[in-house]
């Protein structure tokens, strides 16, 4: 005998059931599934959730990510998240079921741990205070359901500093689900105190602690954000009898928690203090100053040794009357609110520090299948790879044994013998074809492909990747790569606040590079040069591997290395035979340096590189590379100086090591005095040779302007204005399109 249940009876059940489960019933019927994936259904199982406090669990987060069921507090579950990487990712609020998932990459993710599903959100970009403002403090987020709207909204705050202690501005952003877009909003009108304090959730809006003005420590309000008005207000505090304490807030049973840290300890972060007592406040009533309570306080004592901080997380509906509390973000300890008394959690498998998040287990989606990934796709993008690998494999065969000929035309491009080659082995005629090539598609054809391909620049190389997809695997391949060094280009890379590039075969313009690690009012270093890639430093003490003409940069089989210490002078490593070298001291006391040391990177050891045999010693050394030798410039002056950058030269050798290593290889190429040509200068600093010039040498004077060193010692032209000509028109061009950019802004 069968039987039917009425469909309000199977909701009913249904709704009680934990996720997993439902994912799993899905399956059963049509009806099901449909009604599974119902919007009703899903808020109704929502609602049932946080009615009876049930599939309730902590997000457990530091570098990994975990998962808690809060019903038995036994076990640890890791969590696969789909940002993943080693650099780790951030959990930077919960809603709903919702996690905000955040990466070094600053990659930000809406992610349903339970369902799978998550969506990357588009970035949007900072949107720099005034000059008066130039110091990025804070980015803080806060993450939210906008009821009235049926929209999940997560804002974005960046908090500016300026140069004096009163002044700050802000700029707030709002992502909304619905839109799937980013807007800007009114500013925020308050000073945020902490950098690592989330937005906390409550009826409806976000919560943080704040002040009227940066220059308090102590702080004095509690600054609110209406997710639905997108509105700002302050929510009232208690009458405190002491106000000397740190605060920070929490959500506590579905009211706002206020935990006020006293310490005897002086210092700007309560963190780094050992606490004396805290109090722990709940507001029961939203909005309403005189509803709030202290709920209890906590003192060290046998249960709770020291410790800096102890914060309210959950109540646990199994355990009476009890509170799960962090302690200093590295244990949980069980507070019971009857009895007064503190005992450890012991939960097999935490990490040794963690912030944590309540979360519950729910269906919610994340605005559609536009855009939203299911967790089904990583393994069909893994499947999908696994048969393109095979297709290649038969496409490169097919490549490799075809008689045919393939026949292709070229666009007005710079370079000629390049060919747009079809799939089918099919011409094809486009209306800006200027040149036609035919081309043997056999072993032999593509090698004198990669032949031509390997004498091109990186620009058209970018462009002639989306030729064809063999054309893009040849192009991408590590061999390729290598090969296509050895017959690269060479330039300069200028760098003081800007950066700029020469071309060395022509010497006739001066292209300012816009590089990732840039930012307004600051500086950018450049460390160093290899194989194309530059290491950027700025003021922020950001440091970055970044390749000019990519853009970007993949390591894929061979390793990079930086190396960072203190030495004699500032001037970075000279790479000359697979090793670093720097000029230093044997000690401290003398001013005249006397030891080339070197690092070699493949075996990570120091060494010292013979010197030749000086008549005079006398002089300051520094170091550079000359045509791929060790190149040492000696620096003879008369004054006396600590700094010979300070100080006028009377005569400077340049020699060179021709057999890295040998001492007896050293040999001097040329000295270099004061003349009509080259008048007094501190430093003449050999760069490179210029093959397009005979046998000419590009040297820097005085990091002022370049020179021509002809032969042994003559000089011939100069290239010393044109740079500063560029920079003084691209200054006169910044300063009349800085108050137009910034009527724009503020229109």
């Amino acid at each position: 005998m069968t039987t039917s249940l009425p469909s309000e009876i199977i909701a009913d059940i249904l709704i009680r059931l934990p996720v997993k489960d439902l994912l799993r019933y899905r399956c059963v019927s049509k009806p099901w599934c449909s009604l599974i994936d119902s919007p009703d259904f899903i808020k109704r199982h929502l609602n049932h959730s946080k009615e009876t406090y049930s599939n309730a669990g902590l997000v457990l987060n530091w570098s990994d990510i975990y998962w808690v069921d809060l019903d038995n507090l036994n076990s640890v579950v890791e969590l696969n998240h789909p940002i993943d990487f080693e650099g780790g990712t951030e959990v930077l609020g919960s809603c709903n079921g919702l996690l905000v998932l955040f990466n070094s990459y600053d990659d930000v993710a809406l992610w349903n741990p339970f369902t799978k599903r998550y969506r990357n959100l588009p970035n949007t970009e900072l949107e720099f205070a005034g000059k008066d403002f130039c110091i990025c403090q804070y980015i803080i987020y806060g993450f939210g359901y906008d009821p009235i709207h049926d929209d999940y909204k997560l804002i974005r705050l960046v908090q500016y500093i300026g140069d004096e202690d009163d002044s700050f501005d802000s700029e707030v952003k709002v992502y909304s689900l619905k839109t799937k877009s980013w807007k800007r909003i009114e500013d925020f009108p308050y000073y945020l105190c902490y950098k690592n304090a989330y937005g906390v959730l409550v009826d409806n809006a976000l919560h943080w602690v704040v002040s009227r003005k940066p220059e308090s420590d102590v702080s004095n309000l509690i600054g609110a954000f209406d997710i639905v008005s997108e509105e700002y207000y302050v929510v009232p505090q208690p009458d405190f009898v002491d106000c000397d304490f740190h605060m920070t807030l929490n959500v506590l049973g579905s009211c706002l928690c206020l935990i006020a840290n006293y310490t005897s300890d002086q210092s700007s972060y309560f963190w780094e203090t050992k606490a004396d007592r805290i109090d722990i406040w709940v507001m029961k009533e939203y909005g309403v100053k005189e509803s709030w309570t202290k709920l209890y306080s906590m003192v060290q004592s046998d249960e709770i040794s020291s410790f800096g901080y102890v914060y309210p997380v959950t109540y646990l509906k199994p355990r009476g009357n009890k509170i799960l509390m962090d302690q200093d973000s590295k244990k949980f300890i069980l507070y019971d609110l009857e009895r007064n008394k503190a005992e450890n959690v012991i939960i097999p498998g935490m990490p040794n520090q963690f912030d944590e998040c309540v979360c519950l287990q729910s269906l919610v989606g994340l605005g559609g299948r536009d855009g939203e990934i299911s967790g089904k796709k990583a393994e069909k993008l893994r499947r999908k790879r696994k048969l393109q690998k095979k297709l290649k494999r038969k496409e490169e065969e097919v490549a490799k044994n075809a008689t045919g000929i393939q026949t292709g035309a070229v666009n007005g491009w710079k370079h000629r013998g390049l060919i747009r080659i079809s799939s089918m082995f099919e011409s094809r005629m486009e209306e800006s074809c200027s040149t036609l090539h035919v081309i043997f598609c056999n072993q032999q054809g593509s090698e004198i492909i990669t032949d031509i391909l390997v004498r091109l620049s990186v620009k058209d190389l970018l462009r002639y990747r989306c030729v064809s997809k063999p054309w893009c695997s040849l192009i991408d391949g590590p061999d390729f790569i290598k090969s296509h060094l050895n017959y690269s280009n060479a330039g300069l890379v200028l760098s003081w606040s800007d950066i700029y590039w020469v071309d060395l075969d022509n010497l006739n313009s001066a292209v300012e590079l816009n590089h990732p690690i840039d930012f307004e009012g600051g500086t950018t270093a450049v460390l160093g040069s290899c194989n194309g890639l530059l290491v950027l430093f700025n003021s922020y003490d950001d440091a970055a591997l970044w390749n000019p003409f990519t853009k970007r940069y993949d390591p894929i089989n061979d390793d990079y290395k930086l190396i960072r210490g203190y030495l004699c002078y500032k001037e970075d490593g000279v790479l000359v035979g697979n090793a670093l070298h720097w000029v230093v001291y044997k000690k401290p006391v003398s001013d005249v340096s006397n030891l080339i040391a070197a690092f070699d990177i493949v075996s990570e050891e120091y060494y010292v590189v013979p010197q030749p045999n000086f008549v005079d010693c006398d002089f300051h050394m520094t170091l550079n590379v000359l045509g791929s030798c060790l190149c040492l410039i000696a620096n003879y002056t008369s004054e006396r100086s600590s700094y010979f950058w300070e100080t006028k030269a009377d005569r400077i050798d340049i020699w060179v090591m021709k057999d890295y290593g040998v001492k007896e290889s050293w040999t001097k190429l040329c000295s270099v005095v004061p003349s009509d040509e080259i008048n007094f200068f501190c430093y003449v600093f050999p760069v490179t040779y210029l093959k397009h010039r005979g046998n000419q040498i590009l040297m820097d004077q005085d990091s002022k302007k370049f020179i021509f060193l002809v032969g042994l010692g003559g000089r011939d032209g100069e290239i010393s204005g044109k740079k500063a000509e560029k920079l003084r028109w691209k200054r006169k061009l910044k300063k009349e399109m800085k108050p137009k950019e910034e009527e724009a802004a503020k229109r």
